[in-house]
């Protein structure tokens, strides 16, 4: 397990809930849009972060 990548992740996923309102008054692009495109990879993103934080992946892959 590894506790900086949980908060990386975890911190991704607050910091799209901000970024996506923001954003669409800065660009002046309906908010609807914002949310589905910037908020969708930074929550995206945010999961895989914390996932591989959760997860402890093997050294090698066994075939």
């Amino acid at each position: 397990m590894r506790p900086m990548r949980m908060m990386a992740g975890v911190g991704l996923f607050l910091v799209s809930s901000w970024v996506s309102p923001y954003l669409s008054d800065v660009l002046g692009i309906p908010e609807e849009l914002s949310f589905l495109t910037f908020g969708g990879i930074l929550s995206f993103l945010g999961g895989m972060v914390f996932y591989s934080g959760v997860r402890d992946w093997p050294q090698y892959l066994p075939l």
